[in-house]
Protein backbone atom coordinates (compact mmCIF):
# COMPACT_ATOMS: atom_id res chain seq x y z
CA UNK A 1 0.00 0.00 0.00
CA UNK A 2 2.43 2.42 1.16
CA UNK A 3 4.60 1.67 -2.22
CA UNK A 4 1.75 2.20 -4.39
CA UNK A 5 0.83 5.59 -2.64
CA UNK A 6 4.43 6.59 -3.34
CA UNK A 7 3.62 6.04 -7.00
CA UNK A 8 0.37 8.28 -6.92
CA UNK A 9 2.61 11.28 -5.06
CA UNK A 10 4.79 10.66 -8.18
CA UNK A 11 1.96 11.06 -10.70
CA UNK A 12 -0.24 13.85 -9.56
CA UNK A 13 2.10 16.16 -7.29
CA UNK A 14 6.04 16.12 -8.89
CA UNK A 15 8.04 19.48 -8.39
CA UNK A 16 11.44 19.94 -8.86
CA UNK A 17 11.87 20.31 -4.58
CA UNK A 18 9.53 17.82 -4.30
CA UNK A 19 12.06 14.63 -5.59
CA UNK A 20 14.21 15.34 -2.13
CA UNK A 21 10.93 15.37 -0.07
CA UNK A 22 10.00 12.20 -1.90
CA UNK A 23 13.67 11.02 -1.29
CA UNK A 24 13.59 12.22 2.29
CA UNK A 25 10.53 9.57 2.85
CA UNK A 26 12.21 6.91 1.95
CA UNK A 27 11.99 6.73 -1.76
CA UNK A 28 15.29 5.12 -2.39
CA UNK A 29 15.65 2.37 -0.01
CA UNK A 30 12.05 0.58 -1.43
CA UNK A 31 13.40 1.64 -4.79
CA UNK A 32 16.75 -0.58 -4.16
CA UNK A 33 14.87 -3.31 -2.20
CA UNK A 34 12.07 -3.99 -4.82
CA UNK A 35 15.17 -3.90 -7.34
CA UNK A 36 17.76 -6.47 -5.45
CA UNK A 37 17.69 -10.11 -6.45
CA UNK A 38 15.24 -11.20 -3.79
CA UNK A 39 12.43 -9.78 -6.15
CA UNK A 40 13.49 -10.98 -9.74
CA UNK A 41 10.62 -13.88 -9.73
CA UNK A 42 8.22 -10.70 -8.64
CA UNK A 43 8.44 -8.46 -12.86
CA UNK A 44 5.19 -6.48 -11.93
CA UNK A 45 6.83 -5.00 -8.32
CA UNK A 46 10.33 -4.45 -10.15
CA UNK A 47 8.54 -2.74 -13.30
CA UNK A 48 6.77 -0.15 -10.67
CA UNK A 49 9.81 0.12 -8.80
CA UNK A 50 11.55 0.97 -12.13
CA UNK A 51 8.42 3.62 -12.52
CA UNK A 52 8.82 5.50 -9.70
CA UNK A 53 12.72 5.84 -10.13
CA UNK A 54 12.15 7.11 -14.13
CA UNK A 55 9.50 9.37 -12.97
CA UNK A 56 11.94 10.88 -10.17
CA UNK A 57 14.87 11.06 -12.78
CA UNK A 58 12.92 12.34 -15.81
CA UNK A 59 13.35 16.12 -15.04
CA UNK A 60 17.53 15.39 -15.70
CA UNK A 61 16.44 15.27 -19.39
CA UNK A 62 15.02 18.96 -19.60
CA UNK A 63 17.70 20.57 -17.54
CA UNK A 64 15.40 21.38 -15.12
CA UNK A 65 17.66 19.69 -11.66
CA UNK A 66 20.76 21.60 -12.77
CA UNK A 67 18.82 24.91 -12.37
CA UNK A 68 17.56 24.33 -9.23
CA UNK A 69 20.05 21.96 -7.85
CA UNK A 70 23.44 23.42 -8.98
CA UNK A 71 25.87 21.89 -6.45
CA UNK A 72 24.58 18.55 -8.18
CA UNK A 73 22.49 17.35 -5.35
CA UNK A 74 19.75 15.11 -6.86
CA UNK A 75 22.40 13.62 -9.19
CA UNK A 76 24.50 12.29 -6.36
CA UNK A 77 21.01 11.64 -4.51
CA UNK A 78 20.19 9.06 -6.28
CA UNK A 79 23.63 7.45 -7.92
CA UNK A 80 24.09 6.15 -4.96
CA UNK A 81 26.13 2.65 -4.57
CA UNK A 82 23.01 0.78 -3.43
CA UNK A 83 20.76 1.88 -6.64
CA UNK A 84 23.13 2.28 -9.58
CA UNK A 85 23.61 -1.23 -9.89
CA UNK A 86 20.07 -2.35 -9.31
CA UNK A 87 19.25 -0.15 -12.11
CA UNK A 88 21.80 -1.50 -14.68
CA UNK A 89 21.59 -4.62 -13.70
CA UNK A 90 17.78 -4.92 -15.53
CA UNK A 91 19.36 -3.66 -18.74
CA UNK A 92 19.01 -7.07 -19.24
CA UNK A 93 15.92 -8.31 -17.48
CA UNK A 94 14.07 -11.23 -19.01
CA UNK A 95 11.11 -9.36 -18.60
CA UNK A 96 11.11 -6.91 -21.56
CA UNK A 97 9.03 -4.06 -19.96
CA UNK A 98 11.60 -3.67 -17.23
CA UNK A 99 14.55 -3.54 -19.70
CA UNK A 100 12.96 -1.00 -21.32
CA UNK A 101 12.12 1.16 -17.82
CA UNK A 102 15.37 0.41 -16.89
CA UNK A 103 17.01 1.47 -20.11
CA UNK A 104 14.68 5.16 -19.88
CA UNK A 105 16.03 5.59 -16.18
CA UNK A 106 19.52 5.61 -17.31
CA UNK A 107 19.03 7.73 -20.50
CA UNK A 108 17.99 9.95 -17.90
CA UNK A 109 20.73 9.91 -16.02
CA UNK A 110 23.10 10.78 -19.47
CA UNK A 111 21.28 13.64 -20.42
CA UNK A 112 22.47 15.58 -17.46
CA UNK A 113 26.09 16.31 -17.94
CA UNK A 114 26.67 16.22 -14.06
CA UNK A 115 24.83 13.02 -13.14
CA UNK A 116 26.91 11.08 -16.54
CA UNK A 117 30.05 12.64 -14.87
CA UNK A 118 29.18 11.22 -11.40
CA UNK A 119 28.30 7.65 -13.37
CA UNK A 120 30.99 6.97 -15.80
CA UNK A 121 33.51 8.22 -12.18
CA UNK A 122 31.85 5.99 -9.93
CA UNK A 123 30.86 3.17 -11.60
CA UNK A 124 32.61 2.91 -14.80
CA UNK A 125 33.51 -0.71 -14.36
CA UNK A 126 30.04 -1.41 -14.48
CA UNK A 127 29.91 0.10 -18.29
CA UNK A 128 32.84 -2.49 -19.69
CA UNK A 129 33.46 -5.31 -20.49
CA UNK A 130 31.13 -8.21 -22.09
CA UNK A 131 28.31 -8.16 -18.78
CA UNK A 132 28.27 -4.22 -18.53
CA UNK A 133 26.39 -1.51 -19.36
CA UNK A 134 27.70 -0.82 -23.05
CA UNK A 135 27.24 -4.24 -24.11
CA UNK A 136 23.58 -4.65 -22.57
CA UNK A 137 22.42 -1.32 -24.05
CA UNK A 138 24.02 -2.54 -27.58
CA UNK A 139 21.94 -6.06 -27.29
CA UNK A 140 19.20 -4.10 -26.41
CA UNK A 141 18.84 -1.84 -28.93
CA UNK A 142 19.52 -4.76 -31.30
CA UNK A 143 17.13 -6.94 -29.98
CA UNK A 144 13.79 -4.35 -30.58
CA UNK A 145 15.16 -3.37 -34.08
CA UNK A 146 12.76 -5.77 -35.68
CA UNK A 147 12.38 -5.11 -39.19
CA UNK A 148 8.61 -5.37 -38.93
CA UNK A 149 8.05 -3.00 -36.87
CA UNK A 150 8.74 0.53 -35.83
CA UNK A 151 12.04 0.89 -34.67
CA UNK A 152 11.45 3.14 -31.31
CA UNK A 153 11.52 0.67 -28.71
CA UNK A 154 15.67 0.86 -29.70
CA UNK A 155 16.08 4.25 -29.97
CA UNK A 156 16.09 5.00 -26.14
CA UNK A 157 18.92 2.39 -26.14
CA UNK A 158 20.40 4.17 -29.02
CA UNK A 159 20.25 7.58 -27.48
CA UNK A 160 22.11 6.27 -24.40
CA UNK A 161 24.76 4.27 -25.82
CA UNK A 162 25.72 7.78 -27.86
CA UNK A 163 25.97 9.95 -24.80
CA UNK A 164 28.16 6.96 -23.10
CA UNK A 165 30.05 6.40 -26.25
CA UNK A 166 31.02 10.16 -26.60
CA UNK A 167 33.10 10.28 -23.52
CA UNK A 168 34.47 6.67 -23.76
CA UNK A 169 37.89 5.43 -25.32
CA UNK A 170 35.47 2.58 -27.54
CA UNK A 171 33.96 5.43 -28.91
CA UNK A 172 34.20 4.06 -32.10
CA UNK A 173 32.81 0.13 -31.52
CA UNK A 174 29.89 1.17 -29.87
CA UNK A 175 28.90 4.11 -32.73
CA UNK A 176 29.36 1.60 -35.53
CA UNK A 177 27.52 -1.29 -33.57
CA UNK A 178 24.31 1.04 -33.77
CA UNK A 179 24.78 2.42 -37.14
CA UNK A 180 22.28 -0.04 -38.51
CA UNK A 181 19.52 1.03 -36.03
CA UNK A 182 20.28 4.72 -36.83
CA UNK A 183 19.31 4.03 -40.56
CA UNK A 184 16.55 2.40 -40.28
CA UNK A 185 15.54 5.59 -37.72
CA UNK A 186 15.87 7.72 -40.95
CA UNK A 187 13.52 5.63 -42.43
CA UNK A 188 10.83 5.67 -39.46
CA UNK A 189 8.61 8.85 -39.55
CA UNK A 190 8.27 8.06 -35.65
CA UNK A 191 12.08 8.43 -35.49
CA UNK A 192 13.83 10.34 -37.55
CA UNK A 193 13.68 13.28 -34.93
CA UNK A 194 15.92 11.16 -32.72
CA UNK A 195 17.96 9.62 -35.48
CA UNK A 196 19.16 13.36 -36.43
CA UNK A 197 19.53 14.32 -32.88
CA UNK A 198 21.51 11.38 -32.06
CA UNK A 199 24.35 11.61 -35.79
CA UNK A 200 24.48 15.54 -34.90
CA UNK A 201 25.62 14.09 -31.27
CA UNK A 202 27.81 11.90 -32.73
CA UNK A 203 29.64 14.61 -35.30
CA UNK A 204 29.33 17.62 -32.45
CA UNK A 205 32.49 15.29 -31.45
CA UNK A 206 34.96 16.48 -34.47
CA UNK A 207 36.13 15.40 -37.43
CA UNK A 208 37.08 11.46 -36.25
CA UNK A 209 33.72 11.18 -35.79
CA UNK A 210 32.32 12.56 -38.90
CA UNK A 211 34.64 10.15 -40.56
CA UNK A 212 33.36 7.14 -38.89
CA UNK A 213 29.44 8.34 -40.26
CA UNK A 214 31.01 8.63 -43.68
CA UNK A 215 32.80 5.54 -43.68
CA UNK A 216 29.00 3.95 -42.77
CA UNK A 217 27.49 5.44 -45.50
CA UNK A 218 24.69 6.90 -43.24
CA UNK A 219 25.48 10.61 -44.44
CA UNK A 220 24.39 9.41 -47.89
CA UNK A 221 21.01 8.33 -46.31
CA UNK A 222 20.72 11.92 -44.54
CA UNK A 223 21.24 13.39 -48.04
CA UNK A 224 18.89 11.20 -49.46
CA UNK A 225 16.35 12.40 -46.66
CA UNK A 226 16.53 15.87 -47.16
CA UNK A 227 15.58 15.48 -50.90
CA UNK A 228 12.43 15.04 -49.87
CA UNK A 229 9.69 17.22 -48.67
CA UNK A 230 9.85 17.47 -44.47
CA UNK A 231 8.36 19.27 -41.35
CA UNK A 232 10.31 22.33 -40.56
CA UNK A 233 11.53 20.58 -37.52
CA UNK A 234 13.05 17.76 -39.34
CA UNK A 235 14.57 20.49 -41.68
CA UNK A 236 16.11 22.46 -39.40
CA UNK A 237 18.08 19.17 -37.72
CA UNK A 238 18.66 17.90 -41.49
CA UNK A 239 20.39 21.20 -42.44
CA UNK A 240 22.24 21.13 -39.00
CA UNK A 241 24.11 17.30 -39.32
CA UNK A 242 24.51 18.41 -42.90
CA UNK A 243 26.42 21.75 -41.68
CA UNK A 244 28.34 19.45 -39.24
CA UNK A 245 29.64 17.38 -42.57
CA UNK A 246 29.95 20.57 -44.85
CA UNK A 247 32.18 22.59 -42.28
CA UNK A 248 34.58 19.50 -41.16
CA UNK A 249 38.27 20.62 -41.77
CA UNK A 250 38.96 17.75 -43.46
CA UNK A 251 38.32 17.94 -46.88
CA UNK A 252 37.44 14.31 -47.82
CA UNK A 253 34.26 14.47 -46.01
CA UNK A 254 33.36 17.71 -47.81
CA UNK A 255 34.00 15.50 -51.20
CA UNK A 256 32.15 12.72 -49.38
CA UNK A 257 28.77 14.64 -49.42
CA UNK A 258 29.28 15.96 -52.63
CA UNK A 259 29.65 12.15 -53.60
CA UNK A 260 26.50 11.50 -51.67
CA UNK A 261 24.38 14.02 -54.06
CA UNK A 262 23.86 17.10 -51.71
CA UNK A 263 24.25 19.07 -54.76
CA UNK A 264 22.26 17.53 -56.79
CA UNK A 265 19.87 18.37 -54.46
CA UNK A 266 19.87 22.09 -53.40
CA UNK A 267 18.39 23.66 -56.91
CA UNK A 268 14.99 21.58 -55.86
CA UNK A 269 15.24 22.20 -52.03
CA UNK A 270 16.02 25.83 -52.57
CA UNK A 271 13.68 26.18 -54.99
CA UNK A 272 10.81 24.31 -52.64
CA UNK A 273 11.98 26.98 -49.93
CA UNK A 274 9.02 29.56 -48.39
CA UNK A 275 10.49 30.12 -45.20
CA UNK A 276 13.50 32.62 -44.63
CA UNK A 277 14.88 30.45 -42.27
CA UNK A 278 15.30 27.56 -44.72
CA UNK A 279 17.28 28.83 -47.27
CA UNK A 280 19.19 30.36 -44.37
CA UNK A 281 20.06 26.95 -43.33
CA UNK A 282 21.14 25.65 -46.83
CA UNK A 283 23.11 28.83 -47.72
CA UNK A 284 25.38 28.10 -44.79
CA UNK A 285 26.01 24.57 -45.55
CA UNK A 286 26.97 25.86 -48.71
CA UNK A 287 29.28 28.82 -47.03
CA UNK A 288 30.96 26.14 -44.91
CA UNK A 289 31.41 23.64 -48.25
CA UNK A 290 32.93 26.03 -50.70
CA UNK A 291 34.58 28.57 -48.00
CA UNK A 292 38.68 28.81 -49.29
CA UNK A 293 38.06 25.59 -51.78
CA UNK A 294 38.50 26.69 -55.61
CA UNK A 295 38.00 22.86 -56.43
CA UNK A 296 34.69 22.43 -54.45
CA UNK A 297 33.28 26.04 -56.42
CA UNK A 298 34.07 24.47 -59.34
CA UNK A 299 31.85 21.52 -58.59
CA UNK A 300 29.08 23.51 -57.05
CA UNK A 301 29.12 25.29 -60.41
CA UNK A 302 29.43 22.29 -62.62
CA UNK A 303 26.94 20.10 -60.68
CA UNK A 304 24.90 22.48 -59.35
CA UNK A 305 24.81 26.81 -60.16
CA UNK A 306 20.91 27.06 -60.10
CA UNK A 307 21.76 26.47 -56.27
CA UNK A 308 23.56 29.86 -56.28
CA UNK A 309 21.20 31.67 -58.62
CA UNK A 310 18.10 30.50 -55.94
CA UNK A 311 20.54 32.41 -53.54
CA UNK A 312 21.06 35.39 -55.08
CA UNK A 313 17.71 35.41 -56.07
CA UNK A 314 16.25 35.29 -52.52
CA UNK A 315 18.03 38.62 -52.04
CA UNK A 316 15.38 40.58 -54.21
CA UNK A 317 12.48 37.96 -53.42
CA UNK A 318 9.33 37.82 -51.77
CA UNK A 319 9.67 35.08 -49.10
CA UNK A 320 7.74 34.05 -45.60
CA UNK A 321 8.91 34.89 -42.64
CA UNK A 322 10.98 37.25 -40.98
CA UNK A 323 14.30 38.81 -42.60
CA UNK A 324 17.00 37.04 -40.21
CA UNK A 325 17.73 34.75 -43.17
CA UNK A 326 19.14 37.62 -45.50
CA UNK A 327 22.56 37.87 -44.21
CA UNK A 328 23.54 33.97 -44.19
CA UNK A 329 22.53 34.36 -48.52
CA UNK A 330 24.71 37.39 -48.31
CA UNK A 331 27.72 35.92 -46.29
CA UNK A 332 27.10 32.81 -48.51
CA UNK A 333 28.10 35.14 -51.60
CA UNK A 334 30.80 36.93 -50.40
CA UNK A 335 31.91 33.73 -49.29
CA UNK A 336 31.88 32.24 -52.84
CA UNK A 337 33.33 35.45 -54.23
CA UNK A 338 36.59 35.60 -52.47
CA UNK A 339 37.04 32.27 -53.24
CA UNK A 340 36.19 32.46 -56.71
CA UNK A 341 39.41 32.63 -59.48
CA UNK A 342 38.85 34.90 -62.16
CA UNK A 343 37.30 31.98 -64.20
CA UNK A 344 34.47 31.01 -61.41
CA UNK A 345 34.33 35.10 -61.32
CA UNK A 346 32.73 34.60 -64.79
CA UNK A 347 30.38 31.82 -64.02
CA UNK A 348 29.21 33.20 -60.53
CA UNK A 349 28.25 36.47 -62.41
CA UNK A 350 26.73 33.94 -64.97
CA UNK A 351 24.55 32.44 -62.13
CA UNK A 352 23.18 35.82 -60.76
CA UNK A 353 25.55 36.94 -58.13
CA UNK A 354 25.49 40.78 -58.37
CA UNK A 355 29.02 42.43 -58.86
CA UNK A 356 29.38 44.36 -56.34
CA UNK A 357 29.85 40.83 -53.96
CA UNK A 358 33.23 40.58 -55.70
CA UNK A 359 33.62 44.53 -54.84
CA UNK A 360 33.15 43.52 -50.94
CA UNK A 361 35.48 40.40 -51.42
CA UNK A 362 38.27 42.39 -52.73
CA UNK A 363 38.21 45.25 -49.86
CA UNK A 364 36.54 43.15 -46.75
CA UNK A 365 33.72 45.80 -46.38
CA UNK A 366 30.22 44.74 -45.74
CA UNK A 367 27.64 44.25 -48.75
CA UNK A 368 24.24 44.05 -46.92
CA UNK A 369 23.66 47.74 -46.87
CA UNK A 370 23.58 47.19 -50.48
CA UNK A 371 20.38 45.02 -50.16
Amino acid sequence: AGFARLIQIVDSTWTPFAVLDIADAGALPVIVGYLSEPFDDQPRLQRKALCVLKALLQPLESGVMSRFFEDGAVPRLFLEPQLVPHMLRHLRHANAEVAHLAVAALRFVVADDHAKTLLLANFGDLLHGPDGAVAALVNFAKKNDDPENSVAPAMPAVTTLVSLAICLDNATDIISSIVPVLQRALADPECIDRALQTIHCINGVGAPAVGLLAATGIIRDVVAVVANPCESAIFVMLWTVLFQVCDSPDQAHKAHVVDCGLLESLPAIIGACTWNFEVDYVARALTALARDNVAMLRRVLDEAPEAITGIARRLHGSYIGDDTGRPRSVKCLTTIARTADPQEHARLLEAGVPESFFDVAASDDDVRSTF
